[in-house]
């Protein structure tokens, strides 16, 4: 029973050992929900045996070894390897170390990393925020963020705070008739829409700027809606060098604008930069519907959620009518808006081609439309943006009296109604004076005559009388 005993005894002394070695946690404090954090073990570390003290011995592979001893003690490393009898590496420290600048190191050793030496990762969550079972170590952990972050874990459990945070993106889209940039705005058929995309880089806590935190490149993917296409070469990242600190390229509906990591890289302090572009509103853009236009940030393996802006065309329809709304054909309309070009107002026409919208100076090259059904007698004008117009009647039915004045309407975001835009003509027996004196002179000679003859009349009788 002793022999079973001390065996029972042994083997859990053997098992709290292994539970003790793999008990430790790496919590991430602060970490950027969705991102993945992987922890990869350097070095392991052994506590000094005289409790006094809290020394550490730390030792690596020989895999670790080359790869960190390739670049010299002169280029930031800083570390000495001294090999033991078991054929491990012995490290220590010399005058040059840093761990930013053995951090900044391994970043871009990645890839070159053995595959032993990952021992777990997290994607931080509303639960999940700690790289569970990992021994005492010397730690390297990294995110597409740019977190480096070096660490020593001979404590059971170590929490880091991520000082660096996601880039943001944001799109706005700008309404030609106020010149506002917002959410969403409309445009009238075939014309060019300015979209603005807006890159935030916030602090990554790096001691000489966001060269040791922006390790890729920025790329943005904005994808346009069916109905709009991308006007070639209207790009514009101010104080940036196109082919030089960006790039561009377009496939299909997708623009892919992606900022260089060497210029990013070069950046002194959080920054903001606000990218602009065109796209032409498409002929096939139907009234009322929104077009929708999305866009969203990869930085590695991290991506932004997908940000939009809407651009969305109207259509203003006319109701010909007379008496108690019945339908009345054959009547001409054009329309025009009114604009102020250097302090000066003037009236631009709508023409339409082929379904694409053009303003022209002259109402002879405006397009007209004309009732010609008399069960319904409407006539629509499409693709429209918001403001406000003017539709003149440019022929009248026979019969009918013109409008008198042009009728001015507005479209809002809310369209325009069918009450808004129905038109009465109407006839009547008031004729409008032309400035003679048509048959005025008849009507004072008439009653001038009668006057004479009532006044004869009087004479003649009082003579009779005498």
């Amino acid at each position: 029973m002793k022999k079973v005993f001390a065996t029972l005894l042994a083997l859990v002394l053997v098992l709290a050992a292994c539970t003790s070695a793999m008990a430790g946690t790496i919590t991430i404090n602060n970490g950027v929900v969705g991102q993945t954090y992987t922890a990869y073990k350097i070095f392991d570390v052994t506590k000094a045996a005289d409790a006094t003290t809290d020394g550490y011995a730390y030792t690596a592979s020989d895999a670790i070894k080359e790869l960190i001893a390739e670049a010299g003690t002169n280029a930031g490393q800083g570390l000495i390897f001294t090999k033991n009898t078991d054929g491990s590496w012995n490290v220590s420290e010399d005058a040059n170390f840093t761990a930013q600048g053995l951090a900044s190191f391994l970043a871009g050793k990645v890839s070159n990393f053995p595959e032993e030496i990952q021992v777990g990762s997290v994607t931080i969550s509303d639960t999940d925020k700690a790289i569970d079972n990992v021994g005492a170590g010397y730690y390297f952990v990294t995110s597409s963020l740019g977190s480096l972050c070096m660490l020593n874990t001979a404590a059971e459990s170590v929490t880091i705070t991520e000082k660096n945070e996601a880039p943001t993106l944001a799109k706005q889209v700008q309404e030609d008739s106020d010149k506002k940039w917002g959410n969403a705005a409309t445009a009238y058929k075939g014309q060019n829409v300015n979209f603005k995309l807006t890159v935030t880089i916030p602090n990554n806590n790096s001691e000489d700027g966001l060269g040791n935190g922006v390790k890729a490149n920025f790329v943005i993917t904005d994808t346009l809606p069916t109905n709009m296409e991308y006007v070639s070469d209207s790009v514009i990242i101010p104080d940036w060098v196109k082919d030089t600190d960006y790039t561009i390229t377009v496939s299909g509906r997708d623009l892919t604008i992606t900022l260089m990591q060497a210029k990013l890289a070069s950046l002194t302090e959080p920054a903001t930069i606000e990218i602009t572009y065109t796209a032409k509103m498409g002929k096939n853009a139907v009234a009322g519907v929104a077009e929708t236009n999305e866009a969203m940030l990869t930085y590695g393996t991290y991506t932004t959620t997908k940000v939009t802006a809407t651009v969305t065309t109207y259509s203003a329809e006319v109701f010909k009518y007379t008496g108690t709304d019945t339908a009345l054909a054959g009547a001409e309309f054009k329309l025009y808006k009114k604009v102020t070009v250097d302090g000066v107002e003037k009236k631009l026409y709508y023409k339409n081609a082929d379904s694409i919208v053009s303003w022209v100076e002259s109402i002879d090259d405006a397009t007209f439309y004309v009732t010609t059904d008399e069960n319904s007698a409407k006539v629509k004008f499409d693709g429209l943006g918001k403001g406000k117009y003017y539709l003149v009647e440019t022929k009248t039915p026979a019969g009918y009296n013109p409008l008198t004045s042009d009728k001015e309407f507005e479209i809002t975001d809310s369209n325009v109604t069918g009450e808004a835009l129905k038109v009465l003509n109407s006839t009547g027996s008031q004729l409008p004076s032309t400035g003679g004196i048509g048959t005025t002179i008849f009507y004072v000679v008439g009653g001038l005559l009668m006057a004479g003859a009532l006044v004869l009349l009087i004479t003649k009788k009082k003579v009779s009388a005498k």
